[in-house]
């Protein structure tokens, strides 16, 4: 694949398919993951290939929408912030380690992501948290992990 030139920048192709139309790749620089569509077979051996992480898609699933496993790791580790302060996240892709300083009633607190991506890059993100009933604390730490590890995985 060749990037295009325009005007100094480059671009590289979100969408392809070869000539007689059997498959296409869409991806875009708005959306989290990369779509196949194709014959089943061609699906199937997608979804069997142990290099790459592949889910399935189905037509009417919300395009770019949270995969039920992201948001099943991200209320899973939410649960043990907050239980304990520390919760990590192992994908293919790499580690998330997360820590919890747990607002008070009159004090902020802030989670801490730190990730490590199989590919070496190392990132971290600091997110205030105010004081606030425990079930939308709760949702606040899932949904901002959740972020997290969409950022990993995709990047």
């Amino acid at each position: 694949m060749a990037t295009a030139g325009l005007g100094g920048d480059h671009q590289v192709a979100n969408l392809w398919w070869p000539q007689d139309r059997a498959w296409c790749v869409a991806t875009e620089i708005d959306l989290a993951w990369t779509y196949v569509g194709g014959p089943a077979g061609l699906i199937s051996h997608l979804l069997a290939e142990t290099r790459i992480e592949a889910l399935r898609a189905i037509p009417d699933g919300q395009l770019g929408g949270i995969e039920d496993w992201v948001t099943a790791q991200a209320e899973q580790a939410a649960g043990q912030l907050l239980s304990g302060s520390q919760a990590t996240v192992t994908t293919s892709r790499g580690t998330l380690r997360a820590s919890l300083h747990r607002p008070g009633r009159l004090r902020s607190g802030m989670l801490v992501v730190q990730s490590t991506g199989d590919n070496g890059v190392t990132g971290s993100s600091s997110t205030p948290l105010d004081p606030r009933p425990e079930q939308d604390l709760r949702e606040e730490i899932s949904h901002r992990l959740a972020y997290d590890i969409i950022e990993l995985v995709g990047g």
